[in-house]
């Protein structure tokens, strides 16, 4: 059996790093040069920190990609026999809160139909764990759950509903583990939205027999089923990029690799003595519960000795996300949140220094934009020569790197062109891999999709920059987010909910425009492609949330992988039995 990538990490991770560095250090000192020409006031000084750490992060996602691209390998297939797999010693997990529970139970269904088509119904035990407060909910929860013990005899299902939701779903796995884990070797975790192959699973139950020591595998889901454009953009960019980005984020984790929460295996024995988790006590935002569990249980198990892999050869994993911004954003806040309390698990004793650096990592996800408009902010106020920012120079006690006579139009075009780069080279040398890799109708409708996806995520960026950056300010400010559902519903939005919930992002996108004017006009060429869709952002909302038929996505070049084409029959499963369940 053909293991990950396992040796060699220490390099690939010190190629990443040198890449990054050297990337960050040349813009910056290019910058840095065009700066110092002048007199180089306390204001211009920030400009040139939040530019390092911008670009930093820029060129780690970068480096990620071309590590996909050059340790990247086929998809595998997968094939195995069930009949020599333990009986009953595997647990899928399927964790509720005020969910649709006809989509869910259509869901079980449909994964259930195919491990009966396998002859594998005998390896696994479904648990369906309820957190519902809703008492209607949970009734209707029950009533689905019944159906589907009546529909499937041969398979042993468990419906619980706990009486507190202390935890939530980390608090909802760990009981289960308290209460049943004795019982299984393994435990598959699913989220609401999951739907896995019946040849997955058995994969993965095969995988971790075979390995004694991997604590987690974890698989690479691929986005299913969204219907708008907003979704259908998702799922397009999930297909086409997501595999290659995942395999150079596997190519430097090694043996400590990532844990998103769902669509797993875990070995019941590593994660009941290794995923303890605690409670903090802090603001409210970072007190309580770590939201983003995932991620801390995987550091954890590593720290114990387990490895901790994530494959994204293994096909037949799929998912859901919201259809729109809106949902899109709310869900990001509560990430946002669970990430920036990682900060009080970093100092943790004995985690590995990957372990760390990762945990650290999903926190520079979230500061990341907020450096950025910072970044972008300085660079408005910098021209308009207030007093207050012009007060102190440094001009006799920093280095002068060279006399670049530049103007402020050739450094405004250089930094969008670097930044562009940056964002848009790692994206162009995955559809190329495509392209010569695929077949020719493929190759062209992928080139088009691509195209169409850069331009789309460009006007999507900075509408989810700005709620990326109000998240953390509110988390910073204690404000804690709470627990709702996932917003998955689809349909277009009104355009009065879309200007109610984002009028503010117009506001700022509207100031920026005259700040940029008022300071120099030049600004204008790197400003625009910020502030023109932070100024449109309700329009952007409305429109990305209107359904796009299938034809019309093929026509754009929205084209499915062959992985994610693999669902059409799961996916045709779950709208028959949800409509049968709805009845």
């Amino acid at each position: 059996m053909e293991k990950p990538l396992r040796e060699g990490v220490g390099h690939r991770r010190a190629a990443a790093f040198v890449v990054c560095l050297a990337l960050s250090f040349s813009f910056t000192g290019m910058f840095y040069a065009a700066l110092s020409a002048d007199q180089l006031n306390m204001w211009e000084l920030v400009r040139v920190v939040l530019l390092f750490v911008s670009t930093l992060w820029l060129a780690w996602g970068g480096a990620t990609a071309l590590l996909g691209l050059l340790y990247g390998r086929a998809v595998r297939e997968l094939e195995g026999n069930p009949q020599y797999l333990p009986a009953g010693e595997t647990a899928i997990l399927m964790p509720v809160y005020h969910e649709d529970a006809a989509e869910v139970a259509a869901r079980l269904a449909a994964m259930m139909d195919d491990l009966r088509a396998k002859n594998a119904t005998h390896v696994f035990h479904w648990h369906v764990l309820s957190d519902s407060r809703n008492d209607e909910i949970a009734a209707q929860e029950e009533q689905v759950v019944r159906a589907l013990v009546t529909r499937y005899s041969e398979q042993v299902i468990y419906y619980r509903r706990r009486e507190d939701n202390h935890g939530r779903k980390a608090g909802n796995v760990a009981e289960f583990v308290r209460r049943c884990g004795g019982a299984y070797r393994y435990m598959v975790v699913l989220d609401a939205d999951s739907l896995m192959r019946a040849d997955t699973l058995v994969h993965m139950v095969e995988r971790m027999e075979a390995e004694p020591n991997l604590g987690l595998l974890q698989t690479v889901p691929m986005l299913v089923g969204l219907k708008s454009y907003f979704g259908r953009s998702l799922m397009f960019a999930s297909g086409m990029f997501g595999r290659a980005f995942a395999s150079g984020l596997a190519a430097m984790q090694g043996e400590c690799g990532p844990f998103w929460g769902h669509n797993a295996i875990i070995r019941t024995r590593a994660f009941a003595a290794s995923c303890g988790l605690p409670e903090l006590d802090d603001t409210a935002a970072f007190s309580g519960h770590i939201l983003s569990h995932d991620s801390v249980e995987a550091v954890l198990l590593a720290r114990a000795g387990w490895q901790v892999e994530c494959d994204p050869r293994i096909t037949g994993s799929y998912e859901a996300a919201p259809e729109n911004i809106l949902g899109y954003a709310a869900r990001d806040r509560r990430w946002c949140q669970g990430n920036l309390q990682h900060s009080r698990v970093l100092g943790a004793r004995g985690l590995t220094p990957w372990g760390r650096l990762s945990l650290a990592l999903g926190i520079m996800s979230y500061l990341s934009s907020p450096v950025w408009a910072a970044f972008l902010l300085a660079s408005l106020f910098s021209p308009l020569d207030l007093p207050v920012l012009q007060a102190y120079t440094f001009q006799n006690h920093l280095p002068v790197l060279g006399h670049l006579p530049v103007s402020a139009v050739y450094e405004g075009g250089a930094l969008l062109f670097g930044v562009i780069a940056l964002l848009v080279l790692p994206k162009t040398l995955v559809v190329l891999k495509e392209v010569f890799s695929g077949s020719e109708a493929t190759s062209r409708k992928g080139v088009l999709g691509g195209f169409v996806e850069l331009i789309s995520s460009a006007i999507f960026a900075p509408v989810l920059m700005a709620f990326q950056c109000r998240s953390v300010f509110e988390v910073l400010m204690g404000r804690d987010s709470g627990w709702t559902n996932a917003h998955r519903d689809a349909g277009q939005l009104p355009l009065l909910e879309c200007i109610r919930g984002v009028w503010w992002v117009s506001a700022v996108g509207a100031v920026s425009i005259g700040l940029s004017w008022i300071g120099a006009a030049s600004l204008w060429l790197w400003v625009m492609p910020v502030a023109l869709p932070m100024l449109l952002a309700p329009f952007i909302i409305w429109a990305s949330s209107c359904n796009l038929g299938n034809s019309a996505a093929e026509r754009l070049g929205f084209v499915l992988s062959s992985d994610q084409k693999g669902a059409a029959s799961l996916l045709t499963r779950v709208e028959k039995y949800s409509a049968d369940l709805r009845v």
